[in-house]
Protein backbone atom coordinates (compact mmCIF):
# COMPACT_ATOMS: atom_id res chain seq x y z
CA UNK A 1 0.00 0.00 0.00
CA UNK A 2 1.36 3.40 -0.92
CA UNK A 3 1.65 6.26 1.56
CA UNK A 4 -1.02 8.22 -0.37
CA UNK A 5 -3.49 5.31 -0.19
CA UNK A 6 -2.82 4.90 3.54
CA UNK A 7 -3.46 8.61 4.14
CA UNK A 8 -6.76 8.39 2.26
CA UNK A 9 -7.92 5.47 4.39
CA UNK A 10 -6.83 7.07 7.66
CA UNK A 11 -8.87 10.23 6.98
CA UNK A 12 -12.12 8.39 7.79
CA UNK A 13 -13.49 10.08 10.89
CA UNK A 14 -15.19 7.92 13.47
CA UNK A 15 -16.71 9.21 16.67
CA UNK A 16 -14.88 7.76 19.62
CA UNK A 17 -16.83 7.93 22.86
CA UNK A 18 -15.31 10.02 25.62
CA UNK A 19 -14.74 8.54 29.06
CA UNK A 20 -17.81 10.46 30.29
CA UNK A 21 -19.98 9.05 27.47
CA UNK A 22 -18.82 5.51 28.21
CA UNK A 23 -19.60 5.94 31.92
CA UNK A 24 -23.02 7.38 31.06
CA UNK A 25 -23.73 4.40 28.76
CA UNK A 26 -22.65 1.92 31.44
CA UNK A 27 -24.85 3.62 34.05
CA UNK A 28 -27.78 3.38 31.62
CA UNK A 29 -27.04 -0.33 31.04
CA UNK A 30 -27.09 -0.91 34.81
CA UNK A 31 -30.48 0.85 34.98
CA UNK A 32 -31.84 -1.34 32.17
CA UNK A 33 -30.69 -4.52 33.92
CA UNK A 34 -31.97 -3.36 37.28
CA UNK A 35 -35.46 -2.99 35.79
CA UNK A 36 -35.50 -6.38 34.07
CA UNK A 37 -33.09 -8.70 35.85
CA UNK A 38 -32.24 -11.35 35.09
CA UNK A 39 -31.73 -10.49 31.42
CA UNK A 40 -29.74 -11.95 28.56
CA UNK A 41 -27.02 -9.86 26.92
CA UNK A 42 -29.17 -9.71 23.77
CA UNK A 43 -32.13 -8.34 25.75
CA UNK A 44 -29.89 -5.64 27.24
CA UNK A 45 -28.59 -4.84 23.74
CA UNK A 46 -32.12 -4.45 22.34
CA UNK A 47 -33.09 -2.17 25.21
CA UNK A 48 -29.91 -0.14 24.67
CA UNK A 49 -30.69 0.30 20.95
CA UNK A 50 -34.27 1.39 21.66
CA UNK A 51 -32.94 4.01 24.08
CA UNK A 52 -30.33 5.21 21.57
CA UNK A 53 -27.34 4.15 23.67
CA UNK A 54 -25.77 2.06 20.90
CA UNK A 55 -26.33 1.49 17.20
CA UNK A 56 -28.33 -1.57 16.13
CA UNK A 57 -25.36 -3.32 14.57
CA UNK A 58 -22.69 -5.83 15.53
CA UNK A 59 -20.56 -2.91 16.72
CA UNK A 60 -23.34 -1.85 19.12
CA UNK A 61 -23.70 -5.41 20.41
CA UNK A 62 -19.93 -5.58 20.94
CA UNK A 63 -20.03 -2.36 23.00
CA UNK A 64 -22.80 -3.69 25.22
CA UNK A 65 -21.04 -7.04 25.60
CA UNK A 66 -17.72 -5.40 26.49
CA UNK A 67 -19.37 -2.99 28.94
CA UNK A 68 -21.18 -5.84 30.69
CA UNK A 69 -17.98 -7.87 31.03
CA UNK A 70 -16.16 -4.90 32.55
CA UNK A 71 -19.09 -4.07 34.86
CA UNK A 72 -19.19 -7.66 36.10
CA UNK A 73 -15.45 -7.87 36.64
CA UNK A 74 -15.45 -4.56 38.54
CA UNK A 75 -18.20 -5.80 40.85
CA UNK A 76 -20.70 -3.13 39.75
CA UNK A 77 -22.92 -5.75 38.07
CA UNK A 78 -23.68 -8.96 39.99
CA UNK A 79 -23.10 -12.06 37.87
CA UNK A 80 -26.60 -13.40 38.54
CA UNK A 81 -28.26 -10.35 36.95
CA UNK A 82 -27.40 -11.70 33.50
CA UNK A 83 -28.81 -15.02 32.33
CA UNK A 84 -26.94 -17.44 30.12
CA UNK A 85 -28.32 -20.94 30.25
CA UNK A 86 -26.63 -22.03 27.06
CA UNK A 87 -23.61 -23.27 29.00
CA UNK A 88 -24.05 -25.59 31.94
CA UNK A 89 -22.35 -28.41 33.76
CA UNK A 90 -23.72 -31.93 33.78
CA UNK A 91 -22.86 -33.75 36.99
CA UNK A 92 -24.89 -36.01 39.23
CA UNK A 93 -25.57 -34.74 42.75
CA UNK A 94 -23.54 -36.73 45.26
CA UNK A 95 -23.31 -36.88 49.04
CA UNK A 96 -20.77 -37.97 51.62
CA UNK A 97 -23.23 -40.33 53.30
CA UNK A 98 -26.83 -41.44 53.66
CA UNK A 99 -27.49 -38.98 56.51
CA UNK A 100 -26.35 -36.02 54.40
CA UNK A 101 -28.45 -37.23 51.47
CA UNK A 102 -31.55 -37.45 53.66
CA UNK A 103 -30.97 -33.98 55.15
CA UNK A 104 -30.56 -32.43 51.69
CA UNK A 105 -33.59 -34.29 50.35
CA UNK A 106 -35.74 -33.02 53.23
CA UNK A 107 -34.61 -29.42 52.52
CA UNK A 108 -35.64 -29.59 48.89
CA UNK A 109 -38.89 -31.54 49.20
CA UNK A 110 -41.81 -29.84 47.44
CA UNK A 111 -45.29 -31.19 47.08
CA UNK A 112 -46.41 -31.40 43.47
CA UNK A 113 -48.77 -28.52 42.73
CA UNK A 114 -50.39 -30.26 39.75
CA UNK A 115 -51.28 -33.72 41.10
CA UNK A 116 -54.97 -32.92 41.50
CA UNK A 117 -55.23 -30.57 38.50
CA UNK A 118 -57.36 -31.49 35.50
CA UNK A 119 -54.86 -29.92 33.10
CA UNK A 120 -51.19 -30.38 32.27
CA UNK A 121 -49.21 -27.17 31.70
CA UNK A 122 -45.84 -26.65 30.00
CA UNK A 123 -44.06 -23.53 28.83
CA UNK A 124 -42.09 -23.77 25.59
CA UNK A 125 -39.26 -21.49 24.46
CA UNK A 126 -37.31 -21.33 21.23
CA UNK A 127 -34.42 -19.37 22.75
CA UNK A 128 -32.23 -21.26 25.20
CA UNK A 129 -30.73 -18.02 26.46
CA UNK A 130 -34.16 -16.90 27.72
CA UNK A 131 -34.52 -19.99 29.91
CA UNK A 132 -32.62 -18.22 32.69
CA UNK A 133 -35.18 -15.40 32.61
CA UNK A 134 -38.28 -17.61 32.45
CA UNK A 135 -37.24 -20.56 34.65
CA UNK A 136 -37.48 -18.74 38.02
CA UNK A 137 -41.17 -18.16 37.26
CA UNK A 138 -41.98 -21.65 35.93
CA UNK A 139 -40.06 -23.18 38.86
CA UNK A 140 -42.18 -21.20 41.34
CA UNK A 141 -45.37 -22.74 39.89
CA UNK A 142 -43.92 -26.23 39.29
CA UNK A 143 -44.40 -25.87 35.53
CA UNK A 144 -42.01 -27.71 33.18
CA UNK A 145 -39.95 -25.44 30.93
CA UNK A 146 -39.24 -26.93 27.51
CA UNK A 147 -36.48 -25.29 25.48
CA UNK A 148 -36.60 -26.30 21.82
CA UNK A 149 -33.74 -24.11 20.49
CA UNK A 150 -35.37 -23.24 17.19
CA UNK A 151 -35.98 -26.52 15.40
CA UNK A 152 -36.65 -29.10 18.09
CA UNK A 153 -35.20 -32.56 17.74
CA UNK A 154 -37.63 -35.36 16.97
CA UNK A 155 -36.52 -37.18 20.13
CA UNK A 156 -37.33 -34.15 22.27
CA UNK A 157 -40.73 -33.69 20.66
CA UNK A 158 -41.50 -37.40 20.93
CA UNK A 159 -40.65 -37.54 24.65
CA UNK A 160 -42.82 -34.49 25.27
CA UNK A 161 -45.71 -35.99 23.32
CA UNK A 162 -45.50 -39.17 25.43
CA UNK A 163 -46.39 -37.04 28.47
CA UNK A 164 -49.73 -36.23 26.90
CA UNK A 165 -50.42 -39.85 25.93
CA UNK A 166 -49.81 -41.27 29.42
CA UNK A 167 -52.72 -42.83 31.28
CA UNK A 168 -54.61 -40.28 33.33
CA UNK A 169 -55.04 -40.63 37.06
CA UNK A 170 -58.14 -38.86 38.34
CA UNK A 171 -58.16 -36.66 35.23
CA UNK A 172 -54.45 -35.79 35.48
CA UNK A 173 -51.92 -36.38 32.78
CA UNK A 174 -49.03 -38.09 34.56
CA UNK A 175 -45.60 -37.18 33.17
CA UNK A 176 -43.15 -40.06 32.64
CA UNK A 177 -40.60 -40.57 35.38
Amino acid sequence: MTAAAYQTISRIKRHRATRAEVEERRDALLDIIDQGKPMTVRQVFYQATVRGLVEKAESGYAKVQTDLVLLRRSGELPYNHLADNTRWQRKPRTFDGVEEALRETAKFYRKSLWTEADRYVEVWLEKDALAGVVYPITEMYDVPLMVARGYASLSFLHSSRRVHQRPRRAGVCVPPR
